[in-house]
């Protein structure tokens, strides 16, 4: 009926519904999911690496990275800081850091926790958000942080080739490699990751409530 019109609140949704459905009989629509950003803040000052997970998460993955990492022996110091309710199999982990004992948090709470946070991780894989957009890349947008973050659909169409925001890692031993790297020559990374957050700022632009608006 042209009485209803559909929105996927990110293309890939199309691009992946498309395989499912004839999107020509219906009335789609693409636009970024609406998002009010903060004030851009200034880059944080560190002595060594700190990243952290926000929101949801996915206390599984976390557990395997925050292990994982363990094993290789790392000689600089590190954070892995849980900014949200689900800190569950990471407690015992000395380098991971829990915001909150299972209670939600305020919204400014969580902005708090984040101001001084290299990058965030994204722990979804390839099976997840293929079909719909996860809040996550917003908030890294949002807040002004690149993101490390597995081969996945969603996460994919914002962290591209030629603007990159952060690294995409295709397997888990990348994925730990990559982090390691980062915390064991932290001073080589910050150049980089400068560059990620100007593209950040390109992509918000891009990604604005007002963009979408027709």
């Amino acid at each position: 009926s042209i009485d209803y019109r559909y929105i996927a609140l990110s293309p890939h949704i199309l691009r992946n519904a498309g395989k499912y459905i004839d999107l020509n009989q219906f009335d789609f629509y693409s636009v970024f999911l609406p998002t009010n950003f903060v004030k851009p803040l200034a880059a944080p000052v560190n002595a060594y690496a700190k990243f952290a997970t926000f929101g949801y998460g996915d206390s599984l993955v976390l557990h395997n990275v925050a292990y994982l990492l363990e094993q290789k022996k790392i000689t600089r110091p590190y954070e892995i800081r849980v900014i949200g309710m689900d800190n569950r199999g990471t407690e015992g982990f000395v380098n991971v850091t829990a915001t909150s004992k299972g209670q939600v948090l305020a919204r400014e709470e969580m902005e708090h926790h984040a101001l001084d946070i290299d990058a965030f991780l994204i722990l979804y894989d390839k099976k997840r958000y293929r079909l719909s957009c996860s809040g996550s890349i917003f908030e890294s947008l949002s807040m002004m942080k690149p993101i490390i973050h597995f081969d996945n659909d969603c996460i994919n169409q914002f962290n591209s080739a030629k603007s990159p925001i952060g690294f995409c890692c295709y397997s888990l031993e990348e994925y730990i490699d990559k982090l390691a790297d980062i915390i064991e020559n932290y001073a080589s990374y910050k150049v980089e990751f400068m560059k990620f957050r100007e593209n950040i700022l390109k992509l918000r632009a891009r990604c604005a409530v007002e963009e979408s608006a027709s």
